[in-house]
């Protein structure tokens, strides 16, 4: 991809500046000329947005064919593309006329925001596929299975003649065959898929055994009632067992010999290149996919055609297979031991809805991806129902966060450190949050530490820190995780076909039905919105219930809700709505997560806690639409950088008064200087007081774009003006 991105960037400049992806303004309008080593007949254009900078894609494009005279004709034209229904990173296609083969095609294209910009992750030509060569590859798969019902009928009079089997099933045979898919897709496969990723869980592996024990023995008493219940003469126990063998090895195979990419933990869509009756949906290549497919196949008409012949082997297969994926998890154990290491102990849940009425309360919202100049348009509308709680805020509009992702920027808005990949991200959060950080200044000072955690391994805290924390034994999150777990290793070892269903657009099959995200109830229980922003709607009510304010000790509260995070299915009156990832899409969700603020500073004032508290609301980083409003109109960042645009509001006690607009140059990284000084608390601290910032101070800031990242390094700018504008960002680091 880096080459066809070169090659773009030389359409439009004629050279390069920087590396790949990095190129000085050139033309508007740029040739791109695609040569195929044979004459091919191109139906259609595909063209994939980058992440979510829609405005970015092209905005006039037309396709022409050199003839044999050397003479281009023009195939198709495309003018003043609307780019509002365009989704995240999948294709969107544009018909192409093209009659006859050619050799080379010419795709001129348009830059879009007044030429001055173009980006996409994606763009080709595809051949026209007539409905022959579909026949054809039909008529060949089913030429192969015939081939493998005839081989498999002469193998298994060959083989069974060659070890003849006794005609009965072995019981012992019955166990373990019936046992190897249960407990390799329930147990074995699960545990592998904890050890690997052991940061992206709350709960400890001994909290989670237990269930997927007793899943796996479920699953399995279910097999063995169902082969009881069978006939006890004729094929239907043998047939039995011959397909559980089959389905359980072909499960193990496809779970570790063919692990296709599919984006099991990172949250990624599940983007598809090949479509078999609108149901398949796999980053695999076709032709693998269709090799799995007659895998597949093959494997449970053997099954079939010779139980007997599987049957001989009903003990040696399941138990070897069995016991290497049972060494491969007591091997990796220690890793497991010291991994868990870094886990996190929890709050004490009863400081999370009590504020104290006689001492300050310092609460941090963060509202996931908000971005500053979303924000801002949303201030500058008319309609008060999503700003008019903010009484006594100052909106700091020229903020930068010091990460573009939530697992570094976390971490620099509690500690004011930067994560500089020099060690794993679980070993920095332990020792920064040890070392300085707002949960243990809180608590030397004597205030009571409350957090919910939206991405629980971007935090840390022990009993030497915050005396009170538990070990992290929610029913709750245990039973959520418990079905992620399952949902996993469900994925990893179903066919392609399956995958879409279980992972159900990033709410999973199981761990949406096993458990909530956070909490389950109250109105948000039966809402047909996505687990996370169901999750912010029942925090808010139960806050909104339960809140209480009682005389004693302050209170810090650290509360991240999933806010305006992907995906955008949430509108301003906190409804489901099924959005693309664009600017109308995320005002709209913005909206409806400020409504839900709103609520949770009504609940302050009512019980007479909002004047005593020390408030921030913030993203932790931008959504990575392009900054395209405000004083720097026509110059959008780009994607990554705009992610380094988040909302930050601040409120300081005893402060009243509609909503104020500052440009001083904040960052994120100065919110825990700015409490430790305004409460005396103890701890060293890097940056500045927000609230002593001018709108005019010359100041370098720091952001770290920690998704690029080369030879151990992060991708590093300074900059010296106003985050919106471009000029203003200058890369220290390549």
């Amino acid at each position: 991809m880096s080459g066809t991105q070169r090659n773009i960037w030389k359409a439009f400049n004629g050279n390069l500046t920087g590396y790949c992806f990095h190129s000085d303004k050139g033309a508007t309008t740029g040739t791109v000329t695609v040569t195929f080593a044979r004459p091919v007949t191109v139906a259609r254009l595909r063209l994939a947005p980058q992440g979510a900078l829609f405005d970015r894609l092209p905005r006039d494009f037309s396709v022409a064919a050199e003839d044999d005279q050397g003479r281009w004709r023009e195939l198709a034209r495309f003018s003043g593309i609307e780019v509002t229904s365009f989704r995240q990173s999948e294709f969107n296609d544009f018909p192409v006329r093209a009659e006859s083969p050619y050799s080379r095609y010419r795709i001129t294209i348009t830059a879009n925001n007044g030429g001055e910009y173009l980006t996409f992750s994606e763009l080709s030509l595809e051949e026209r596929k007539t409905a022959g060569s579909d026949r054809v590859k039909l008529f060949l798969f089913c030429c192969v299975c015939l081939l493998l019902l005839c081989g498999a009928r002469d193998a298994q009079a060959r083989l069974e003649k060659r070890f003849p089997s006794p005609g009965r099933p072995a019981p012992v045979g019955v166990f373990a065959a019936l046992a190897l898919l249960p407990f390799t897709v329930c147990l074995l496969q699960p545990a592998q898929v904890y050890i690997a990723n052991t940061a992206e869980f709350r709960s400890f592996f001994t909290a989670l055994l237990p269930g997927l024990l007793a899943a796996a023995c479920l699953l399995y008493g279910f097999f063995l009632g169902a082969y009881f219940l069978l006939p006890g003469t004729g094929r239907a126990r043998p047939l039995a067992v011959s397909l559980a063998l089959a389905a359980g090895l072909l499960a193990w195979l496809q779970a570790a010999v063919w692990p296709w990419s599919g984006g099991v933990l990172n949250g990624g869509e599940l983007l598809g290149r090949e479509f078999i009756g609108g149901a398949l949906q796999s980053s695999a290549p076709s032709m693998q996919i269709y090799f799995q497919a007659a895998a597949w196949a093959a494997g449970l008409i053997f099954a079939v055609l010779a139980p007997r012949l599987l049957r001989r082997f009903s003990v040696v297969l399941p138990l070897a297979v069995l016991g290497a994926q049972l060494v491969s998890v007591v091997l990796q154990l220690p890793s497991l031991h010291r991994a868990e290491g870094n886990k996190s102990l929890c709050p004490n849940p009863d400081n999370l809805f009590r504020f104290s009425s006689d001492h300050a309360n310092v609460v941090v919202i963060v509202l996931d991806m908000f971005q500053s100049d979303l924000f801002d348009e949303i201030h500058a509308g008319a309609d008060r129902r999503f700003t008019g709680e903010l009484e006594g805020f100052v909106y700091l509009r020229n903020a930068l966060s010091g990460f573009p992702v939530t697992i570094a920027s976390v971490p620099n808005i509690l500690t004011g450190t930067y994560f500089d990949n020099s060690e794993t991200s679980a070993a920095y959060v332990k020792k920064v949050f040890k070392s300085c950080s707002l949960f243990k200044s809180a608590t030397l000072a004597g205030y009571k530490v409350a957090a919910k955690t939206w991405v629980h391994n971007t935090t840390y805290m022990d009993r030497e820190m915050v005396p009170d924390a538990r070990p992290c034994r929610s029913a709750q999150w245990t039973r959520l995780e418990l079905g992620l777990l399952l949902d996993t290793a469900l994925f990893s070892a179903a066919p392609d076909v399956f995958k879409p269903r279980i992972y159900d657009k990033g709410n999973w099959f199981l761990a949406g039905a096993a458990g909530q995200m956070f909490f389950t109830e109250g109105k948000a229980q039966n809402s047909p919105l996505g687990q996370h922003k169901k999750g912010d709607i029942a925090f808010v009510e139960m806050m909104t219930s339960r809140s209480r304010a009682d005389p004693g000790p302050g209170t810090f509260k650290f509360l991240h809700l999933a806010g305006n995070h992907p995906p955008m299915d949430m509108d301003e009156n906190l409804l489901p709505a099924d959005m693309p990832i664009d600017r109308p899409s995320a005002l709209r969700q913005g909206k409806g997560a400020l409504v839900l603020l709103g609520k949770m500073l009504r609940s302050m004032k009512r019980l007479g806690v909002y004047d005593n508290s020390l408030i921030f609301v913030l993203g932790d980083h931008g959504l990575g639409l392009e900054a395209g409003r405000g004083r720097f109109a026509g110059k959008p960042l780009d994607g990554w950088l705009a992610r380094g645009l988040p909302l930050l509001l601040v409120k300081k006690p005893g402060t009243g008064g509609p909503l104020l607009v500052s440009d001083a140059p904040a960052s994120l990284g100065d919110i825990p200087r700015t409490v430790a000084g305004r409460l005396g608390w103890e701890g060293s601290y890097p940056g500045e007081d927000l609230f002593a910032l001018a709108p005019g101070l010359k100041r370098k800031r720091r952001f770290v774009n920690a998704n690029s990242v080369r030879n151990g390094k992060f991708q590093e700018y300074e900059i010296s003006g106003h985050s919106w504008d471009p000029s203003a960002w200058r890369q220290v680091v390549k």
